[in-house]
């Protein structure tokens, strides 16, 4: 019996030892599993982390992007300042008459750059501290380049309130030696306040900036065109209006090509926003077009070749901007001289809104618009206009107004 005993002890400790070694790996297991789960789930969160980094980016880039056209509008308006600081000194060696151009300086609007979406991050969600460092310098610099365009334009607008002052004693015959020499002060002071050469500047750090945000994106994996939304392409298109036409019309093209697979559902609770956007996007390139042909500002082949009757057309589907719309089209059909379309979208124009819209646009259709047919369609919609104000209106010089 004895013997038994311990034959069955030897074989519940064989056993007991196996047993000890299966929990063993189950255990094993266990904790390798989990620390997989927690590395996945470090994983995921830190995807997670480098794709809301990464959506930061694109947006910053995009608002980079909208602001270099301004540059263009800013150096034209300074341009114009600058002749008309010209104007003052030459006006001194022809009798010092009030010359015109003080509208210009009070009523054009302050510059102010895009900064929001920038200072809408925080700088915790920046994974590269160097980049935010970088980021950081270009948008103080616009708000320094903001201050600096305020300052030049006070200074002009003090040198013509110098100016009419000179200009009002001299009427009077009066003395004007110290305001004479205040003036050539004034002058000189503001003749240092180089708009041009601190917008160069910006520029090109912008530039180069742009290329650091790309090259980051990428290295995430992600590429720049693909982040951009038909939204993001509209607000370039339309930033880019009066400083490149080309560009404008590229970035309409390139939110057209992603709006119109979303359009491809109509049952998708955004349709009507895609149909907007769509009219805003064929908008943008019919006027370029029309504009640049009219203008006679470079247009690429692909550009200038194109006819716009499709744009025109998908435009008036969208509802958008109904007058700008029978504007161009009346525009269009007097540009390949199809009179009775011309007159169908003049009629359009008078009919459904104010014919008043036409000052500015109607003379640049003289050839069709002087005519018996365009005067009665004018006249029948408001009788205390007569045919001679429209004939001044359609033989005048106005350029085409905005």
């Amino acid at each position: 019996m004895k013997k038994n005993n311990t034959f069955l002890k030897k074989l519940f400790n064989y056993f007991d030892s196996y047993l000890i070694a299966d929990k063993g790996i189950d255990f094993l297991l266990i904790f390798v599993g989990l620390v997989a789960a927690l590395a996945f789930e470090n994983y995921i969160n830190n995807k997670q982390i480098e794709g809301e980094y990464v959506q930061h980016l694109s947006r910053v880039h995009k608002e980079l992007a909208t602001n270099i056209p301004s540059f263009w509008e800013i150096n034209k308006i300074f341009e114009d300042y600058e002749n008309l600081s010209n104007d003052m000194i030459d006006g001194f060696s022809s009798g010092i008459q009030l010359i015109q151009g003080f509208d210009k300086i009070s009523e054009v609007y302050d510059a102010k750059f895009q900064t929001n979406i920038y200072r809408s991050i925080n700088s915790k969600d920046f994974l590269n501290n160097n980049l935010y460092s970088q980021l950081f310098g270009i948008y103080s610099r616009f708000d320094e380049l903001e201050d600096f365009l305020l300052n030049k334009k006070s200074k002009i607008e003090d040198l013509y309130t110098t100016y009419y002052e000179i200009s009002l004693l001299n009427s009077n015959k009066a003395d004007y030696t110290a305001e004479a020499i205040k003036f050539n002060h004034q002058y000189d002071y503001q003749n240092t306040i180089r708009v041009e050469n601190r917008i160069s500047i910006l520029e090109i750090k912008i530039e180069e900036i742009i290329k650091l945000i790309e090259a980051e994106i990428k290295l995430y994996g992600y590429d720049i065109n693909k982040l951009y939304t038909y939204e993001n392409y509209f607000s370039l298109s339309t930033s880019n209006f009066l400083s490149d036409i080309n560009l404008c019309v590229k970035y309409a093209d390139q939110g057209l090509k992603i709006i119109e697979n979303k359009m491809k559902n109509i049952d998708d609770p955004k349709y009507e926003n895609y149909l907007i956007y769509s009219g805003k996007l064929h908008n943008n390139i019919a006027l370029a077009i029309t504009s640049a042909r009219r203008t006679g500002d470079y247009l690429k082949p692909e550009y200038s070749e194109r006819d716009i009757l499709f744009n025109l057309k998908e435009w008036d589907n969208s509802g958008y901007n109904k007058l700008g719309n029978k504007v161009i089209y009346a525009d269009y059909y007097y540009s390949i001289n199809n009179e009775n379309m011309f007159l169908k979208y003049l009629n359009k124009i008078v009919e459904d809104d104010n014919p008043n819209w036409l000052v500015g646009k109607i003379n640049h259709w003289k050839d069709l618009a002087d005519k018996d047919t365009v005067y009665n369609i004018l006249s029948n919609f408001s009788k205390k206009l007569d045919r001679s104000v429209w004939e001044y209106e359609i033989n005048s010089d106005r350029p085409w107004s905005k």
